[in-house]
């Protein structure tokens, strides 16, 4: 089984004091900006790096006090694949993206929303972490 480790974030802005969230679309499914620990980066280093690559969004706020490590197995042309993924929350001001090549697309959506498309277990269990945190940490709130 091959081993892979990503890092990437639960990124949302605010609209009327309530949380937004950006996923991409992937051929099949839709999920978070996320991609491959590069040599030398730690987790939180690759998850800004891959932010920018996929989606062109470079001004953020990394929220501290949530920092969450999913994993799962996968199968990708016949070979089983484990994969731990860290997910940091991130807000942004920035509502205009660009999305890479490795994308169909993005869009932002309500918790509701997002939380259905986000298909598999895992992310939407840490979205809904994360849409609670902001909820009684961040959203209605002024400034962070």
């Amino acid at each position: 089984m091959i081993e892979e480790v990503s890092a990437g974030f639960i990124l949302f802005l605010l609209e009327d004091g309530k949380p937004l969230y950006l996923l991409l679309k992937h051929r099949t499914y839709w999920g978070f900006p996320k991609g491959g620990i590069e040599a030398g980066e730690d987790p939180l280093q690759s998850a800004i790096r891959e932010l920018k690559e996929e989606t062109s969004i470079e001004k953020i706020e990394v929220i501290e006090g949530f920092h969450r490590t999913i994993e799962y197995t996968y199968t990708f042309r016949g070979v089983k694949r484990h994969k731990v993924v860290h997910l940091f929350l991130a807000r942004t001001f920035q509502r205009e993206f660009c999305t890479s090549y490795e994308h169909w697309g993005g869009a932002w959506f309500d918790f509701d929303i997002a939380y259905k498309f986000a298909r598999y277990p895992e992310n939407r269990k840490v979205l809904k972490e994360a849409h609670e945190f902001i909820n009684k940490n961040i959203a209605g709130k002024q400034g962070i």
